[in-house]
């Protein structure tokens, strides 16, 4: 799914055509944001099991087979995660970021538990609980993994990475919007409004203050 981009992208889409045939499947046309993007390619898909791959992140050589492994095991999952690797440009791992553990009768965790190109959800999942809500501009993720935890949905851990991500995307560009977002959710679901805001604004003085030691240290 492609947002109208006037570089060399639809050429090499193209060029995969004789490779995949008709199960390649593609649109190139202005949309309302990643989430919008992503519920494009959802609608789109003809398998079980969907995956999201942002531009430039990858999956490891063993990934795909030890989700098609645990989805097997089993047969009652809604979702399959795991880690995944922080990449940098060249392709080199910057660090390594293990899932949290999701279990029923957990409390909901605080962020996003996954990096979302490491969660592996089923059809049946997107049919039933619908696909990301646009009103989120970057956290829509986190929003449906507590969509789903509320609806009772087995998430199946994986003890490997299962995603490359790399650094640069939309997620690590705009922190206000992340903790503003991030705190709308959470209230959403049941937490507190005022230890909410007040976490919101604690942030906010820490940020401040490691930019400020920060530029010292430059200086």
């Amino acid at each position: 799914v492609d947002g109208g981009s006037t570089d060399a992208t639809l050429e090499i889409v193209r060029s995969f055509a004789p490779r995949f045939g008709e199960r390649l499947r593609w649109v190139s046309e202005p949309d309302e944001g990643i989430y919008d993007a992503m519920n494009k390619g959802i609608t789109m898909c003809a398998g079980e099991i969907i995956s999201i791959l942002n531009s430039d992140d990858r999956y490891p050589p063993t990934a795909l087979k030890s989700v098609a492994d645990a989805f097997r095991a089993h047969p009652g999952a809604g979702a399959v995660y795991g880690d995944a690797e922080v990449i940098d440009g060249d392709g080199g791992m910057v660090r390594y970021e293990r899932a949290s553990a999701l279990s029923p009768g957990m409390p909901h965790p605080d962020w996003m538990p996954m990096c979302h190109q490491s969660l592996f959800v089923s059809r049946k999942t997107y049919e039933e609980l619908g696909v990301y809500d646009t009103r989120y501009r970057v956290l829509a993720d986190y929003d449906f993994v507590l969509r789903c935890l509320e609806a009772g949905v087995e998430f199946v851990q994986v003890s490997e990475a299962l995603a490359q991500f790399r650094l640069g995307g939309a997620c690590n560009s705009d922190d206000a919007l992340l903790c503003a977002e991030a705190e709308k959710i959470r209230v959403a679901y049941g937490a507190s409004p005022v230890k909410e805001r007040v976490r919101r604004i604690r942030h906010a003085v820490s940020r401040a203050g490691y930019a400020v030691l920060g530029g010292g240290r430059r200086r």
